[in-house]
């Protein structure tokens, strides 16, 4: 809800720019109307500035948006929110700097698809389970490890709201990437063991299944980073 809030005095809302004020003979509910002009141009806010018996009460959103603030009304206290730039831009780049920590560790899923490839080429030449079982034991479990750390690290109330919705959703994806190659790497040893066409059919499926999730969610996470960087 856009509230219409004004200012006593027009000097608080400066915020490092140049802002003044010159009566006019109109008036605004009975009141003169002054103009306002910030930084060489004129503002013509929907409710005017206007002088109450030699107090300027000026429009405290519009003057504040024309100088790069954001203005926002939180209703459940009656408190009117003011960031300027400054401030938003160190908060986005807090966010980018915690997305792009969630796209290393989406890049290391994506790698997950080549290394279980070149785990099995190893085990078809070398008869050799060992690199499958290290992937299985300690790439899938350190991915999960590096998940649940991202996650206890924007847990803080103040950074989890901050961060974008897309995030947590983004975040589920992956880890269903994560669980879907631990599980196709399963499907490839029980091949091994057992000679089942099935369990080989399954490991196929499960690995391109799991590519496909892990590869759209650093997609999509790369067009987040994109769209609130350059917001």
């Amino acid at each position: 809800m856009r509230k219409k809030v004004f200012l006593i005095c027009l000097s608080t809302v400066m915020l490092g720019s140049t802002a003044y004020a010159n009566t006019q003979p109109k008036t605004y509910k009975g009141y003169p109307v002054v103009d306002v002009n910030v930084n060489g141009s004129v503002l013509l806010p929907e409710v005017p500035a206007i002088n109450i018996e030699g107090s300027t009460m000026v429009p405290l959103r519009a003057v504040s948006e024309s100088l790069g603030a954001e203005v926002m009304w939180d209703d459940a206290h009656s408190t009117v929110l003011i960031n300027s730039k400054n401030e938003q831009n160190e908060e986005r780049k807090v966010i980018v700097g915690q997305l792009k920590r969630l796209l290393i560790i989406s890049n290391e899923a994506k790698d997950l698809e080549r290394n279980i490839s070149l785990a099995k080429e190893y085990k078809d030449i070398r008869k050799n389970e060992q690199m499958l079982k290290t992937i299985i034991n300690k790439q899938t479990i350190d991915l999960k490890s590096n998940v649940s750390n991202y996650l206890l690290s924007t847990s803080s109330e103040s950074l989890s709201k901050k961060m974008p919705n897309p995030t947590w959703e983004l975040i589920n994806q992956l880890s269903e990437a994560i669980q879907l190659y631990e599980v196709s790497v399963q499907r490839l040893l029980s091949y091994y063991s057992n000679s089942q066409d099935a369990d080989l059919v399954q490991y196929i499926e499960l690995l391109s299944l799991a590519y496909q999730k892990s590869s759209d969610m650093n997609l999509k996470l790369q067009q987040l980073i994109v769209e609130i960087e350059f917001k």
